[in-house]
């Protein structure tokens, strides 16, 4: 009680035990604040027209211009956008029914930079019986927010996800991150940011899985009920040897 309102006090908010600035609604902050905690909003605007946004982004002298307007260090390098996002690939796939069902959360990256990662998981995940879905509608957990006092757009970011979510967690259904700091945001951040929600359980928490290991991989597999504990191990150690 005492460290939250030292917090509190201090004009930070407790993130996981990590205390984030929070900052007045109304403060300007530097131009990188805007350029990276803004990325899930930028990101989807690239998304539209990528093969312009690469020009721009990674060609000179715009890339130079805009890293200058930006605010960020000339050295550090935009990522390229893929041309077709993860969740517009995952559109064009047909349904594919299993008797156990996951969430695959695509983060702003994975998805709009490296959909490579989460076809990949869709595809390891498929392999071991699990029917993948996704949300069904753009989403973000607000983690760049955070680190630039966004507090109030982050709750906002945590509130959607908990309506568009909702019967999915309320089913038990596993959710399965590929990015670690998302799953850190489903179970530390949330209950912090929203606390008049309740506990995690009340206020219907995705319990995620981290994928961006093959622990998290197999505590999927193995709290499935498919998998069992080696199984995997076993199985790659077989084809090796065939």
């Amino acid at each position: 009680m005492a460290g939250r309102a030292a917090a509190a006090c201090s004009g930070e908010a407790q993130l996981g035990g990590i205390a984030a600035p929070s900052t007045g609604a109304r403060r300007l902050r530097p131009r990188h604040a805007y350029a990276l905690g803004l990325v899930y909003w930028e990101a989807r605007l690239g998304a539209r027209l990528p093969r312009i946004a690469n020009f721009l982004s990674q060609t000179a002298p715009f890339a130079s211009l805009a890293k200058r307007a930006a605010g960020i260090t000339p050295e550090r390098q935009a990522p390229p956008f893929a041309e077709k996002t993860f969740a517009e690939w995952f559109a064009t796939q047909d349904p594919r029914p299993a008797a156990k069902r996951v969430l695959l959360w695509p983060d702003t990256f994975t998805n709009h930079f490296e959909p490579g990662i989460a076809i990949a998981a869709v595809e390891v995940l498929q392999a071991a019986g699990f029917e993948v879905a996704i949300p069904n509608r753009p989403l973000c957990c607000g983690r760049p927010l955070y680190d630039y006092g966004m507090l109030s757009l982050a709750k906002r970011q945590l509130r959607q996800i908990l309506d568009s979510l909702r019967e999915d967690i309320r089913l038990g259904t596993p959710v399965v991150v590929l990015e670690p700091s998302c799953g850190a945001v489903f179970r530390d951040e949330l209950a912090n940011m929203l606390p008049e929600q309740g506990p995690p359980e009340e206020a219907y928490a995705p319990a995620p899985t981290d994928l961006s290991s093959a622990r998290g991989l197999a505590g999927v597999l193995i709290g499935a009920g498919l998998v069992a504990a080696g199984g995997l191990a076993s199985r790659r150690a077989r084809r090796g040897a065939s």
